[in-house]
């Protein structure tokens, strides 16, 4: 999968997510547990290596094709040999592999082969890397072969579900979530979060930006719709979440024509309280009108947009994220 190993994702990998992940690390004082999608060449674990010990992942084999035990575990045996060798030297403690889309085994319960999924320990670095749209259904079938659809957002809901079970055991939590998306953004789900959303907030931003070209309302009404989804989602696990800069970036060209995408960084803190619904620090109004960062020259910008009135964004994950609420009040 050469898009996994584009030069914008090292870019992101090597200077957005690493200095991140090593300030975590130096924050908790121990090295951290990885979940996510790191491809047979597990790229973003190698590059993160010395900062991670135990290792949770996943891996489909033949995509976009139906989960199968008749496909080739070519795949699932390149990332198992990389992760067996890792282990050997010493290089990390642990790690368990799952056969199959992350979506298909967490609602299963169980992956391709009949492995339960299981979660004993805190995740403090998810990077749920998704090849494509948030509102692309995956289909599956169960055991009795009738036919199932699970979105991402189910995914990244049944994630926070096992986190809150071991948070609640343990009494506290602290991790980054990653998060990358393809651009588009369905018209009929567009339509609906339009029309639907409730909060004052968001609805006033939706409105502001009604009047922009296509490309740039739907890039900003993603952002608010996984703002939303995500701060959602969170809060009702007990996290209370804080969003830093979303990166814009243009990937690996697929079928003659580039694929745009937007990386999300979103830091969260266990934070029980009587209402069980955890509150959002960060101020809605304040992200929303933030720039977009992109990628020049291996480093990270603003992104602005001819008729668009939005505030420089930090350029730097360490120093977005200790100029956050979440750190000055649940982290530090």
């Amino acid at each position: 999968m050469s898009y996994m190993n584009h030069p914008s994702k090292r870019a992101i990998r090597d200077n957005w997510c690493r200095p991140l992940i090593r300030f975590i690390r130096e924050q908790l004082g121990h090295k951290l547990t990885y979940l996510g999608l790191p491809s047979p060449e597990a790229h973003d674990i190698l590059c993160w290596l010395e900062h991670i010990d135990h290792i949770i992942a996943f891996q489909c084999r033949d995509f976009p094709a139906p989960s199968s035990v008749a496909q080739t575990k070519d795949e699932i045996l390149k990332l198992e040999g990389k992760l067996l060798e890792l282990e050997r030297q010493g290089q990390i403690d642990s790690f368990s592999l799952y056969d199959g889309y992350i979506e298909e085994v967490l609602l299963k319960g169980k992956d391709t082969i009949g492995k339960p999924y299981a979660q004993e320990r805190m995740v403090t670095v998810y990077n749920l890397d998704f090849c494509n749209g948030i509102t692309v259904p995956l289909c599956y079938y169960d055991e009795n072969q009738n036919r199932h659809e699970a979105y991402k957002s189910d995914a990244i809901k049944r994630l926070l579900e096992f986190q809150t079970s071991v948070a609640s055991r343990t009494g506290s939590a602290k991790f980054v979530m990653f998060l990358t998306v393809h651009s588009n953004f369905f018209p009929d789900e567009q339509k609906r979060f339009l029309e639907q959303e409730q909060n004052a907030e968001l609805r006033r931003y939706l409105a502001r930006i009604d009047q922009l070209p296509r490309v740039e309302r739907n890039l900003r009404t993603l952002k608010t719709y996984i703002y939303q989804m995500l701060t959602s989602f969170f809060r009702t696990a007990q996290f209370s979440p804080e969003f830093l800069p979303p990166i814009y970036y243009q990937g690996a060209t697929s079928r003659g024509r580039p694929n745009w995408l937007v990386h999300f960084t979103v830091v969260g803190a266990y934070n029980r309280n009587p209402s069980s619904i955890a509150p959002c620090l960060q101020s809605t109004t304040t992200f929303l009108n933030e720039k977009f960062l992109e990628i020049r020259n291996n480093r990270f910008c603003s992104m602005t947009t001819p008729g668009v009135s939005e505030n420089n964004a930090r350029n730097s994950s360490v120093a977005a994220f200790q100029n956050s609420s979440i750190f000055g009040q649940l982290w530090r």
